[in-house]
Parts: structure tokens; sequence; C-alpha cells
């Protein structure tokens, strides 16, 4: 039950990828090994089987490659607007993808509005994840 609803409120999801640098330095693989091997290493480590080829890692050796969210906005004349924002802009740019500026950004966006924030995937594990990388 809601005891109150600001009137900005943003229901957001973060979509993570498997980090191919936490890889190597987890499980010692040479620098040189390629993404694509040490992400398959980490599945493989992770618990992978032919049912589950890709199985949910812990975002500790994970990284944040997006966020998007809805955002609700009260207008203040009883109208309400939904509105999609999404981070990176420009996934082209690679000074606009790094996990920690998709990080610093959102976070100095949230800080600046009064609203309630909803993560959206593994039963609340986003928000406190999200947190931890900080």
């Amino acid at each position: 039950m809601f005891k109150s609803v600001n009137k900005d409120v943003w229901a957001f999801d973060a979509e993570w990828v498997p980090d191919p640098d936490a890889g190597r330095r987890l499980y010692q693989l040479p620098e040189d090994t390629p993404d694509a091997e040490v992400i398959q290493k980490m599945w493989e480590e992770g618990g992978a089987d032919e049912e589950n080829p890709m199985p949910y890692l812990k975002t500790t050796i994970c990284r944040v490659i997006s966020i998007a969210a809805v955002v609700r906005a009260d207008k203040g004349n009883g109208e309400v607007a939904l509105s999609l924002t999404a981070l990176p802009h420009d996934a082209a740019d690679p000074e606009h993808t790094s996990e920690a500026e998709i990080l610093s950004r959102s976070l100095m966006r949230l800080a600046k509005k009064n609203l309630n924030w909803w993560g959206l995937i593994h039963q609340k594990q986003t928000l406190k994840s999200f947190c931890s990388e900080l």
C-alpha cells in the first residue's frame, strides 16, 4: 500500500551485461582473451547448462549498459503526462556509454527532483545494486 505518491514517479529498468574485464580478473584469464570467450567462461562458472546457457550472473561481475524509465508527471491542473527517458542517448558515443557516466547522469537527474523511484527487476535488487556501484 502506498502512503503517498509524489507529483513525479519514475519506474525504471537497468540493463546489465557480463563485464569481460571483471571476468578476466575473477577467473585469472590472460588479458588478450577475447571478450566472447570470457563471457562464455562467466556463464559456465555461473551454472550454465543446456536448458539455461546464459544464467543470471551476480551484478557485481556485470556492468550497466542502459537505464530506461517511464516518467509519470503531474502537470498540476489535473492532467498527468507519461514519457519515456533513457540513457545513453547516443549509444555510438563512447563518452556517454560508460557505466560510470550512465549511473552518474541518472543519479544527478534524480537528485534534482522530488519523486518516487521504482525499480523493475530482480526483486528490488536493481536499486540496491545500482547504489552499490557508486
